[in-house]
């Protein structure tokens, strides 16, 4: 399991989020220090071990190492391959605050269950939340993947899902269709009425009803670091690229306006 960094963050301040989150999984009794809790309440040099699991994670000044039987294996921040939520909203209306909420993580192919009681996932807010590396979205489930391909793609989901693929390290999320927008109302007021209504016409002959999906209410999606993703991709459910759109760094603010949504 790997934090990646919220390129709006500071060092210290992504290092307290990272922090934070280990202290809550210790807490939800879910792991534990091998040697202890780090002193200062700094993680330092550590090795945090799961309950019930052969795996720990040797936590680094500036990074995380997975150690299994198989050896130490240094990772990125945002090696991380999948993380699964069910749908928090319907969980705690229908169970309340106490109600279990199992975080599936895929890790170098390897599953992992993380189970904490809603409440503290609630409370932990951005903490839990970069953890997992997603915020609470609509629908009935969350999909992280990264890659390293380069490029980013969009395609229409199983189960009436919009899936948005981010590669080079960044992250895709399945959106539930109950809160769709389309991406062209955004490109339009950020990048200009051509632009928009040419993905417009495109999108209108293609299986594609919608391309990305955020809601003001819950998302914040970042458009890639200094060494992230420079050009997007749409495709159709065919997999044709139907257009490409810059996100070089003179266009990264613009992009981010794009995707940012005010959690």
């Amino acid at each position: 399991m790997t934090i990646p960094p919220n390129p709006h963050h500071s060092v210290g301040t992504t290092r307290r989020t990272i922090e934070r989150a280990f202290r809550a999984l210790v807490e939800a009794g879910i792991g534990q220090w091998a040697d202890g809790e780090p002193a200062d309440d700094r993680l330092g040099d550590g090795v945090f071990r799961f309950a019930n699991e052969a795996v720990e994670i040797v936590v680094y000044e500036h990074g995380i190492r997975r150690r299994s039987a198989e050896g130490l294996n240094s990772w990125r921040w945002t090696e991380i391959d999948e993380v699964r939520l069910p749908n928090l909203r319907e969980l705690v209306r229908v169970r309340g605050a106490d109600a279990p909420v199992s975080i599936h993580l895929t890790v170098a192919g390897e599953p992992h269950v993380v189970t904490v009681p809603y409440m503290i996932f609630s409370a932990l807010g951005p903490a839990m939340h970069q953890l997992v590396s997603a915020t609470r979205l609509p629908g009935p489930m969350i999909t992280v993947l990264s890659s390293a391909t380069g490029s980013v793609r969009l395609q229409t989901g199983a189960n009436g899902r919009c899936e948005v693929t981010l590669h080079s390290g960044d992250h895709a999320f399945a959106l539930g269709a109950d809160d769709q927008k389309l991406i062209v109302e955004r490109l339009g007021h950020a990048l200009g009425d051509n632009l928009a209504g040419s993905v417009a016409g495109e999108l209108a002959g293609t299986a594609v009803r919608w391309v990305l999906s955020l809601s003001e209410r819950h998302a914040t999606i970042y458009a890639g670091d200094a060494e992230g993703v420079r050009r997007l991709f749409i495709q159709d459910a065919d997999g044709k690229v139907i257009a490409v759109l810059d996100l070089s760094p003179d266009k990264r603010r613009e992009w981010l306006a794009i995707l940012r949504c005010a959690g």
